[in-house]
Formats: structure tokens, sequence, C-alpha cells
């Protein structure tokens, strides 16, 4: 593991099914699908969307999955077992760690990336970050 707390996913897709899923976000007539929370970027190795706000992922996997977006939230939460009984995994999106899905020309690959965290049983956050307090990072 390079980087703890991340994760990426690559499956072998047709280009056609990504350029579908580009078209509809691009065309798509609400406005959560809109820069600054998603935005579509491409050059000459792949192209990206980006999306950079939790509730238009949400939005975003339940109008995919036909599934809503209560359901889609649990999905993206998890309660550990085992050893790490009671712990919890969330998927963080944010400005700072947006969700990423990524088509590689070259490969033929859909590559999903994102970030996650992990809090205790008594929601201490496990994973890196950074609390400002006054000029003291902790």
């Amino acid at each position: 593991i390079r980087q703890p707390f991340y994760c990426e996913i690559s499956r072998d897709i047709p280009l056609e099914i990504f350029k579908s899923l580009v078209r509809a976000i691009k065309f798509s007539h609400l406005p959560d699908f809109k820069e600054p929370h998603c935005y579509v970027a491409n050059n000459k190795k792949g192209e990206v969307i980006s999306i950079t706000s939790p509730v238009v992922l949400t939005k975003l996997f339940s109008w995919l999955s036909g599934k809503s977006v209560m359901e889609v939230n649990l999905y993206l939460q998890r309660k550990l077992k085992g050893y790490r009984k009671d712990h919890e995994v969330r998927v963080l999106v944010s400005e700072d760690k947006d969700f990423g899905i990524l088509y590689n020309f070259k490969k033929g690959q859909l590559i999903i990336g994102y970030h996650y965290g992990e809090w205790n049983s008594f929601g201490f956050p496990q994973h890196s970050c950074q609390l400002d307090i006054g000029n003291t990072n902790i």
C-alpha cells in the first residue's frame, strides 16, 4: 500500500460505455452535475470525471444503479468486524479529496480512485487528517 486510506479499482471496459457516462453528465439538466462539484476534463492520455461533493456522488450512484440515495449512502460506509469491531469506514469526498473516475485510452481501462476514512468505536479518526487549531497542526 503506497497511500493508506486511498483505493483504486480498475476494470477493462469499452470506451463507448465511458463516453456515454460522460455525455449523460455533461448534458444533464441537473444543476448538481456542474462545476465546481462535478467536472469532466481530458487530454491525449485519458479522460476524467472528478466529483468533489458527497451529495453529487450519491445522486450519481443512485441515478446509475436505480437505488435510493439512502441505500447508496449505506453502501459507501461500512462497520467493520473482527478485531476492529465497531470501527466504521466511509468514502471521503471533498474539494481536497475528490472521487475520480478516469478512463485510460491506451489501456482501455476504467480507473476509479477515492479516499476513505476509518473511525474507531469512540468516533476518533484513525486515518490521516489535519486539524488546524490556531497555528498548530495536529
